[in-house]
């Protein structure tokens, strides 16, 4: 669109107000719907003022501003909480940017019905995983704004991450100390809680029994040797680095040297002499702990 150009959705002559977006495209729009949807302009129109006095341009883009009235004005259809949101310019490089860009549009200018669809589009972005490459910037997103249940699903997405990397910094930067310390304890409770099923304390979910072969000997005594404390030291690092466990629930993981003396290790009896650790059967209770939404902590 050139400088001086109307949008072509927001051009009619019943327009008594002309917005001007922050890439200068113009917006034609009816000044009532405006006071009714914005306690910016409904406050600006409650203010003496001259009648040639107007707005200055809006601070958001054209794709935003669009997007924002399509919510507001009680003539349009609310675009589906999808992405992509179906304007032709749109051009934003991810859904992530697009909903900062019109949340921060909404708290700038109060408005309420716009929020709302930010929320709905958050919400079914988290359920469809489109938010996989912003996981961390989206739960700093919510957290800002106060949205509670949000940011619970959103801190979901963040157990894919490592906390400590450098990527994470400047999202990690906007938190609060409460929020920052929230997320931080969910990475170590996950952690913990996978560690503690490793140490027999939920014999529902693991026993002795159940990660040995059929070896003769009593299966507590393989399990309380240094040998299955050094799984345990893997599982850990892992965990560190990438709470989410997937990592433990891939069985060519399991072939790392870290571990071959571990499943190489062989029952001790002449009359015996199997290798004592299942690895199918370790990989199998490893995938339930990982994969379960129940088993472990998933979220703040």
């Amino acid at each position: 669109m050139s400088n001086t150009q109307f949008h072509p959705s927001y051009n009619s002559q019943d327009g008594d107000l002309v917005l001007s977006s922050s890439d200068n495209v113009l917006f034609r729009v009816n000044s009532d719907v405006m006071r009714r949807a914005s306690g910016f302009f409904k406050e600006m129109y409650e203010m003496p003022r001259s009648d040639d006095e107007k707005p200055g341009p809006l601070t958001a883009t054209a794709n935003t501003v669009a997007t924002a009235l399509d919510i507001i004005y009680p003539d349009r259809d609310l675009p589906a909480p999808s992405y992509p949101i179906g304007l032709p310019a749109f051009t934003t490089p991810c859904l992530y940017d697009f909903v900062e860009q019109l949340q921060s549009f909404a708290d700038s200018y109060s408005m309420p019905k716009v929020t709302l669809y930010v929320r709905s589009l958050i919400a079914t972005g988290i359920a469809s995983d489109s938010f996989r490459s912003s996981q961390l910037q989206l739960f700093a997103l919510c957290c800002e704004y106060g949205w509670e249940e949000e940011a619970k699903q959103a801190s979901t997405g963040t157990l894919d991450l490592d906390l400590k990397s450098p990527e994470c910094d400047e999202a990690l930067d906007r938190l609060s100390v409460r929020n920052l310390r929230r997320l931080q304890d969910l990475h170590y409770r996950r952690r913990r809680a996978f560690l503690d099923v490793m140490e027999f304390k939920s014999p529902d979910l693991m026993r002795p029994e159940d990660v040995v072969t059929d070896c003769l000997q009593e299966s507590s005594t393989h399990t309380g040797k240094h040998y299955w404390p050094q799984l345990k030291l893997w599982v850990s690092d892992a965990l560190e680095k990438v709470p989410q466990g997937t990592i433990l629930a891939d069985s060519k993981s399991f072939d790392c040297p870290e571990l071959e003396l571990f499943w190489n290790y062989i029952c001790k009896r002449k009359t015996c002499r199997r290798e004592i650790y299942s690895k199918e059967r370790i990989l199998s209770i490893f995938c339930r702990l990982v994969n379960s939404p129940n088993n472990l902590p998933n979220t703040i």
